[in-house]
């Protein structure tokens, strides 16, 4: 309820918003989008994960986490329900990861086919002006620190270009 109140105060007339997410608030951001709450331009993730989280397929302290362990059944259908609003909307997905993040995963942090559940061979997980960028990251906290690792952040900005579709002070 409450990233759906902040999605209401943030929309402009009703035009499709720049969302830039770390962690699961890239989860929610897609939720968010496929049920018509928020509408997305650009979905631009830091250390999301997409296809799985390293640290859930260890440990499930609880549900939530449960749900974002590697190949869950969870995931693959709220990326199936991106695409779908992507398809439709034209919305672009930028994923930004370090090779060191130990809690999700390069691998894990875009959607990558082989780790989704099921998910077709013939299908792309990824639309025609989608990204995914990768950067070697920290030693230390490369997952709560990947939003400040300078070349991803610069990468975030030149996604977003010079006019972001929304700003606020």
């Amino acid at each position: 309820d409450t990233a759906a109140q902040a999605a209401q105060e943030w929309s402009v007339n009703d035009q499709p918003i720049d969302v830039v997410a770390i962690s699961g608030g890239g989860l929610v951001a897609k939720h968010l989008a496929a049920t018509g709450t928020l509408r997305i331009a650009r979905l631009i993730t830091f250390a999301t994960p997409h296809a799985g989280s390293r640290l859930a397929d260890w440990i499930r302290p609880d549900p939530a986490a449960a749900l974002m362990r590697t190949g869950s059944l969870f995931l693959s259908a709220l990326h199936r329900q991106w695409l779908d609003y992507a398809a439709t909307t034209g919305a672009e997905l930028h994923a930004l990861t370090t090779t060191r993040d130990g809690w999700v995963g390069a691998d894990r942090a875009w959607p990558n086919p082989a780790l989704l559940h099921n998910w077709p061979a013939n299908v792309p997980t990824l639309g025609p002006r989608d990204t995914v960028t990768c950067s070697r990251g920290r030693l230390i906290g490369s997952h709560w620190l990947v939003s400040h690792e300078p070349s991803l952040v610069y990468t975030a900005a030149e996604q977003l270009g010079p006019n972001p579709t929304t700003t606020r002070p």
